[in-house]
């Protein structure tokens, strides 16, 4: 029983991280997006790899209205990001576009005339017709201040305001005192 509870929480773990990486898939299509970081600092870069398979695309990829183009099967990036005052997130949109051969095009037909050995501008058979398949796939990037929770590379804590001047006033006033009754206590037992 404990093995079972043990790898029912690895899957549901496994699934937590698999679904909060930043990549997304639109359900029709197959398009897939990644990105090296979804959550990063506001002013650093991010790079990104959106893959369509064995499906070539004419990809157009968009974050903050700056787009990046191409053509193949998949296509790879990188974008920097603003540095930002507060916590904020925004979108990163990869459209893939393609021809389409299939079930939404009219079926071939067949003609019954006679072709004749000689050239003909008749035609003996109609090809389906290719539509274009538009496939976007959306993913958020999520922007930090400088010097927030998340801000490995920063190091500093966060400031939380207020003057520790008077803590410090304090506490040598206590070690002072401290040492002086001490010193009181010490010269009292040595005269009696």
């Amino acid at each position: 029983m404990f093995k079972l509870r043990l790898a029912a929480a690895a899957a549901i773990a496994c699934a937590v991280t698999l679904l909060s990486s930043g990549a997304q898939a639109y359900p029709d299509c197959g398009v897939s997006l990644k990105l090296s970081s979804s959550t990063l600092v506001g002013g650093k870069s991010f790079s990104f790899t959106a893959d369509a398979g064995s499906v070539d695309c004419d990809w157009t990829v968009t974050y903050r209205g700056k787009t990046k183009t191409g053509s193949g099967t998949s296509i790879s990036g990188s974008y920097s990001t603003p540095v930002v005052t507060k916590k904020s997130t925004s979108e990163i949109r990869a459209t893939c576009k393609h021809a389409a051969f299939g079930a939404s095009a009219a079926p071939a037909t067949a003609s019954s005339a006679v072709t004749p050995a000689f050239y003909s501008a008749e035609s003996s058979a109609v090809l389906p017709a290719a539509t274009t398949t538009t496939c976007p796939v959306d993913a958020t990037v999520t922007l930090l201040p400088k010097g927030g929770v998340d801000d490995e590379d920063d190091g500093a804590l966060p400031d939380t305001g207020g003057s520790n001047l008077w803590l410090l006033l304090l506490g040598g006033a206590l070690v002072t005192g401290g040492a002086g009754v001490t010193y009181a206590a010490q010269r009292r037992k040595s005269s009696h």
